[in-house]
């Protein structure tokens, strides 16, 4: 759907997406912010945005909805990575995205792949999960649920994205319009002075391990998807990063001096500063704890937005961005009045 101002006057109901580039465009849509909220949601997130919006009861009341979903989630989330529906934008058509069309495209795809698309890693079956990429996983229950009910898990996500299109959702965002639009424009300034590549890593603050070819990028800014960054890359990049402004960038703030106060991972930060790019069964055996505890530690500063995640073919690699340092000075010194 091309970009249209009536969308703005009737508030952010609809899509918005304009080419900046012959192989780039930039992409804001209500219904993938609805999954971003539900995949927060039922994966135990505490994202400030979700309390103000949806409340404490109403959350608790979701999860009990979409238990099994939850619950799945929720045993993801508590090591590095979790399986996402987002993976599945790779060949899609955005222009015209639709929870039903989006709902569509991914009942389309082969049910026995599916498991490994959402993961955006190459596992085929529960075994695969559980001992080819033991960081990731090590919860053989969890995995089992997750391969036989994985329609249903996906269903109970576009279930509770519909069920999250409240008023306050869309009021929610509609006080986001003029982020949105000023997103935009800087998009295609900073797209006139730099490739698509370029422009994503500048948005991640880390430079991509696999660099390429890619045939499109989409940029994407978002108000629900709970961290300052992410992108999800096969031959397509679909990049997600959040719009600022005073609250959020407080809650960040708060969230990675609580994340560098552990002295674990103060260690793994040292570490990953040292070396760069590593696994997290690197990590482990370097610093002689369990893979499983590593996993949380990185999910912990992954968050925060103090560690990067990349993925290069089955591995996930954890590195610093290149700023983090000179960006958690400026937000406490902003934050005290001191700059």
């Amino acid at each position: 759907m091309a970009n249209d101002k009536t969308g703005w006057s009737r508030g952010l109901d609809r899509p918005v997406y304009a080419e900046t580039g012959s192989d780039s465009a930039f992409w804001f849509s209500p219904d993938a912010e609805a999954l971003f909220a539900a995949e927060g949601i039922l994966g135990a997130s505490t994202f400030f945005l979700y309390r103000s919006v949806f409340g404490d009861e109403k959350i608790e009341y979701y999860r009990l909805k979409y238990k099994l979903v939850s619950e799945i989630r929720s045993s993801f989330e508590r090591r590095a990575g979790s399986p996402s529906v987002f993976e599945c934008l790779q060949g899609f058509d955005i222009r015209d995205f639709t929870l039903s069309s989006f709902r569509d495209h991914i009942r389309s795809l082969d049910k026995a792949k599916l498991p490994g698309v959402l993961l955006g890693m190459p596992v085929s079956s529960i075994e695969d999960l559980v001992q080819a990429n033991r960081e990731l996983f090590s919860n053989y229950l969890g995995a089992a649920a997750y391969f036989t009910f994985i329609c249903d898990f996906v269903e109970g996500i576009f279930a509770l994205a519909e069920d999250l299109q409240t008023d306050a959702f869309y009021g929610t965002l509609d006080r986001y319009r003029r982020n949105i639009e000023e997103a935009q424009k800087s998009s295609l300034k900073e797209l006139a002075a730099m490739t698509p590549l370029e422009y994503s890593d500048k948005l991640m603050q880390i430079n991509l391990w696999r660099r390429g070819a890619y045939s499109f990028f989409a940029f994407a800014p978002s108000v629900f998807s709970g961290s300052r960054a992410v992108r999800y890359i096969d031959t397509e990049q679909f990049l997600f990063y959040a719009i600022d402004d005073a609250v959020y960038e407080n809650e960040q703030m708060l969230r990675q001096l609580k994340a560098l106060a552990d002295d674990t991972r103060f260690r793994i930060v040292a570490l990953l500063k040292e070396h760069g790019g590593l696994k997290s069964s690197n990590v482990a055996k370097i610093m002689g704890l369990s893979t499983s505890a590593v996993s949380r530690h990185l999910k912990i500063l992954r968050e925060a937005g103090i560690v990067r995640e990349e993925t290069v073919g089955a591995i996930k690699l954890y590195s610093l961005p290149t700023s983090m340092a000179q960006e958690i000075t400026e937000s406490l010194k902003e934050f005290l009045d001191y700059a």
